[in-house]
């Protein structure tokens, strides 16, 4: 704690009788402030996560129930395909309204987890001591566990949205055979509502997303790695430089 104390800067306007208070107040506050931040960032991430589970599990539902009827060659209808596009339409409608309240959201938790990787680089590939104290490294390691954490998850659970998605999509393609035969037979008007649904799944975008800039897939993660592999690289160079 000392080796931090002698780092923080002491206005020359604060009396040498106060200035052990105002590091005092000064540590206390950044104790303060970053136990604020992780508390609000971790009840963030819960939020979002159960969202996404929830949302994930909407349309795993809806596909399985076109696959079942798919499967079991039940007599398909108007209404019964005006409740499907009904169904679709209020899955679609609140996807959006999830990821319009919580995109900022989870684009500020990937902020933070990449700020967390680019201090678990720079401690990790320093020759500084005062940065690889046991402090130090067991504060990046617990903020390094926490950032994969959370870029797996999030990460898996935006991506499960988007494949079920894709796999209703499938689904529907499968379905429109059936619609065919149905109305070779039974007059065009089941047909005509198939169609409209099916234009409707097939235009869909069905996301979730980071401040609207990305969708939350799989590919993040080799975006972050990729990131990370060059910034450890520049930390290399820019130490060796230091050095020489």
């Amino acid at each position: 704690m000392d080796s931090f104390r002698k780092v923080i800067y002491t206005p020359p306007l604060v009396p040498d009788k106060f200035k052990e208070l105002y590091l005092n107040f000064i540590i206390l506050s950044i104790i303060i402030s970053y136990s604020s931040s992780v508390s609000v960032c971790g009840i963030t991430f819960i939020f979002c996560r159960n969202l996404y589970i929830v949302l994930g599990r909407m349309v795993h539902k809806f596909g399985r129930t076109l696959q079942s009827r798919l499967n079991h060659r039940m007599p398909i209808g108007s209404r019964l395909i005006t409740e499907d596009m009904t169904t679709f339409r209020d899955i679609t409608f609140v996807t959006h309204e999830v990821d319009d309240s919580f995109n900022m959201c989870v684009f500020l938790m990937y902020v933070f987890v990449m700020c967390g990787y680019f201090n678990t680089v720079s401690v990790m590939f320093t020759n500084d001591p005062m940065m690889r104290t046991p402090a130090s490294l067991a504060y990046v390691t617990w903020v390094f566990a926490i950032s994969t954490f959370i870029l797996l998850e999030l990460s898996c659970r935006g991506s499960f949205i988007t494949d079920r998605v894709e796999v209703l999509k499938r689904i529907m393609i499968g379905y429109s055979n059936k619609m065919v035969i149905s109305a070779s037979s039974g007059g065009n008007q089941p047909l005509e509502s198939f169609n409209f649904l099916f234009e409707i799944v097939m235009k869909s975008n069905v996301a979730v997303t980071g401040g609207g800039m990305f969708i939350i897939n799989y590919g993040l993660i080799l975006a972050v790695a990729g990131t990370l592999v060059t910034y450890s690289v520049l930390i290399l160079q820019l130490d060796q430089d230091k050095s020489q």
